[in-house]
């Protein structure tokens, strides 16, 4: 299970850390189930059971700790992260008309026959940043492993298609390198980076209740994407 920590591994041994599984250990707990699983050494089937006390879990584990450092598992993500990073753009609205698909950045787009041409693009893998400029400047549109967006603006025509206004702008484009292995956290400043600032590691939906809608003026991302 842990011979490479692939993106599906990674979200199981994270789940079997914190508890939240599908373990009925974890159900009863929050009310799904009444039933609780039992080892066949009797004991409760608990996360913490499953992976230290059963021999072979045990030895996975071991395994995992001694290969798998810190530093290793960053480096086997951005490994696994370049392999999979892919991008393709269409010079068409709606994924229509001449295509083409990077699996590194370009710098200029010119030398790569596609400057500002591209209209709509999907992402297969990885998190990419398209830049209005070349040489990696100017206003930018980040699109992420998943994505099938139209870069003309408008109402989208499909039910998971997005909507950026970026339509024959970019002119370089690359991928987002990022350590996978730590927590996500970002500080926004009122002013400058000596003012008032709020610091996050989740998802927020609304300034408002921190008195910081339509006041930030700069940001520090010291993690995550």
């Amino acid at each position: 299970m842990y011979d490479f920590p692939t993106k599906r591994h990674f979200r199981i041994f994270t789940q079997l850390r914190t508890g939240y599984t599908e373990l009925n250990y974890y159900k009863n707990r929050v009310g799904q189930t009444n039933a609780i699983e039992s080892c066949n050494c009797e004991a409760s089937k608990t996360p913490h059971h499953f992976l230290w006390c059963v021999p072979a879990m045990r030895t996975n584990m071991n395994i995992c700790y001694t290969k798998y450092s810190k530093r290793n598992l960053s480096r086997s993500c951005r490994m696994e992260r370049k392999r999979n990073q892919k991008i393709t753009l269409y010079e068409g609205a709606n994924f229509k008309g001449r295509s083409m698909t990077f699996t590194e950045g370009h710098a200029n787009m010119e030398d790569a026959g596609f400057y500002d041409c591209a209209s709509s693009v999907i992402v297969e893998g990885g998190v990419w940043v398209l830049y209005q400029n070349h040489s990696y400047k100017g206003n930018i549109c980040v699109v992420m492993e998943g994505d099938r967006t139209n870069l003309v603006g408008g109402t989208p025509t499909e039910k998971d298609t997005k909507v950026h206004q970026f339509n024959n702008s970019v002119s370089s484009l690359k991928p987002l390198e990022c350590d996978c292995t730590q927590d996500p956290k970002i500080t926004i400043y009122e002013g400058t980076f000596t003012s008032r600032s709020l610091e996050f590691t989740e998802e927020i939906k609304d300034f408002r209740w921190y008195k910081m809608n339509d006041k930030v003026s700069y940001i520090k991302v010291h993690s995550g994407v």
